[in-house]
């Protein structure tokens, strides 16, 4: 063989070499991003993960603290239903005390049960009227207790959005 063959093969091995070792390089370098990827991968999984369950732990509470303020409004709803109600019904055993006094004393009748046990607490209509052109027998009770009635269920509302206002 002539040397200059040799210096070429010579030439070409360390080419190759050369090569080789630049490739080596490169799967080292590749290697690394790889397990730098990965590990980057890793970490946004498990932020992913505590976000989620930081998400979730806050749906709880929010879930909890509002079935606390629904129960809260549910009980001081009742008690302005109750305390309403019973403000009502003594004003119309008042009412009906006090109509039945007066009737009492006009006509000479015996008082009525104003006690409120087997009353009802909704009056009794009145007549109608006999013809297109006349009105209806006026009840002065009547429109006292449907008065009071009125007055108090706005006054049930008006309290009951009380309640409901935070």
């Amino acid at each position: 063989m002539t040397p200059w063959k040799l210096v070429g093969f010579l030439g070409l091995a360390l080419a190759v070499a050369l090569y080789v070792l630049h490739l080596k390089g490169e799967v080292r370098h590749a290697e690394k991003e790889s397990t730098r990827f990965a590990a980057l991968y890793h970490d946004e999984q498990n932020a992913h993960r505590l976000t989620v369950a930081s998400y979730r732990e806050a749906a709880a509470v929010a879930h909890e603290t509002d079935a606390a303020h629904v129960l809260q409004v549910e009980r001081a709803q009742a008690k302005v239903s109750q305390e309403v109600s019973s403000a009502y019904q003594t004003r119309l055993a008042e009412l009906r005390a006090r109509y039945d006094s007066l009737r009492v004393r006009a006509s000479g009748e015996a008082p009525a049960n104003t006690s409120g046990v087997g009353v009802a607490g909704v009056p009794e209509a009145s007549d109608p009227a006999e013809r297109p052109d006349d009105s209806a027998s006026i009840d002065p009770f009547a429109c006292e207790a449907n008065t009071l009635q009125l007055g108090a269920l706005q006054q049930w509302l008006i309290e009951q959005q009380a309640v409901q206002s935070p």
